[in-house]
């Protein structure tokens, strides 16, 4: 198998810029990413599973990477169920034959990513042959783009994937020739291998063609997933700007996070969290327990006088106690009758 433009990734698109022509377009999309980074930063704090549209059962996310190596570089995810999700986003995107138009880019770059996939060695864990039971190939487009993109597309990818395929529409059929169009040229420019319509339908079975809308009802059904996460589920809004502001910082460092590493960031921007999900039923078992012995032992707290008057004997340590459990958590130590 001969590959083309080895080691190169194709139709990649302008970089981005901060400044200067192309600016604006090229900030919105930065945006774009940032906020659906966060979208999916607060499922892996939540440690919620993926939204149905993605179809991936109960899989959550494990950790983000913002801007890889990989071909579909946006942004990498990996899943509990051991998948790989690949995003690219475009906050616009029309149907075109052209390889060099947003949406011919981007199709070309899945091309890309299921070659370097097919050929790879497993050494960067994402590159193994795709497996469209747990990975995805997720085109995240903005709520502008033309329902041809966001309607269309998906349900004539879902027609075709299906075992035996399907009838599509008139306006389905369109949308996947367009498609097939932007993956034979692609294809043809990417490797020496003979193209087969199979190719069409594998990546078919594999791609996510997704809406978002970060700025609108998405924004506050993300702000509901993060009131299990803060505090003060009032912080909630707080805590997805400084999701947001984590995402930025990675995009720009090329960096990532797993749940872990996404509790610390926040953490350290002065962010108050409840425990982690999976330690909350401890606690509250731990507390509940706590609270028992409390009231078991009370009677033995106590000395009562002949006048029925209790009898208290002051603690040198008593003191440092109190300011030390008012200052936050603590563990006593000591001999036994030292009045623990």
């Amino acid at each position: 198998m001969k590959r083309r433009n080895e080691g190169k990734s194709i139709a990649k698109g302008p970089e981005r810029t901060t400044a200067g022509g192309g600016g604006a377009a090229m900030n919105a999309g930065s945006r774009f990413q940032q906020q659906v980074g966060a979208v999916i930063g607060s499922w892996l704090l939540a440690e919620r599973p993926f939204q149905q549209r993605f179809d991936l059962g109960q899989a959550k996310p494990e950790w983000i990477r913002f801007e890889t190596e990989a071909p579909v570089d946006d942004m990498l995810v990996g899943t509990s169920d051991g998948g790989f999700l690949a995003f690219q986003m475009k906050t616009n995107a029309s149907l075109s034959k052209d390889l060099g138009s947003p949406f011919g880019k981007t199709i070309a770059q899945f091309v890309q990513h299921w070659l370097s996939c097919r050929d790879g060695d497993g050494t960067l864990t994402w590159n193994r042959p795709l497996n469209a039971q747990v990975d995805r190939l997720v085109f995240a487009v903005g709520p502008k783009t033309p329902t041809t993109v966001r309607e269309v597309l998906p349900a004539a990818l879902r027609l075709k994937s299906q075992p035996g395929g399907g009838q599509l529409n008139k306006e389905q059929q369109r949308a996947f020739s367009c498609f097939e169009a932007c993956v034979q040229e692609a294809w043809a420019k990417a490797t020496a291998d003979a193209y087969s319509p199979a190719v069409a339908q594998s990546l078919a079975a594999l791609i996510n063609v997704l809406t978002f809308d970060p700025d609108g009802s998405e924004r506050e059904t993300t702000i509901a997933t993060l009131k299990d996460v803060a505090q003060e589920k009032g912080d909630a809004p707080k805590v997805l700007s400084g999701l947001e502001t984590v995402c930025l910082e990675l995009m720009e460092q090329h960096g990532g996070i797993d749940r872990q590493t996404a509790r610390r960031k926040l953490l350290g921007r002065g962010f108050t969290l409840q425990a982690p999900p999976d330690f909350r039923s401890d606690i509250d078992r731990l507390k509940a327990h706590s609270k028992t012995t409390a009231e078991t032992l009370r009677q033995y707290e106590v000395i009562d006088a002949a006048d029925n008057e209790p009898i208290s004997i002051d603690r040198e340590c008593q003191g440092a106690i109190r300011d030390a459990a008012l200052g936050g958590s603590l563990l006593i130590l000591g001999e036994p009758g030292a009045g623990k």
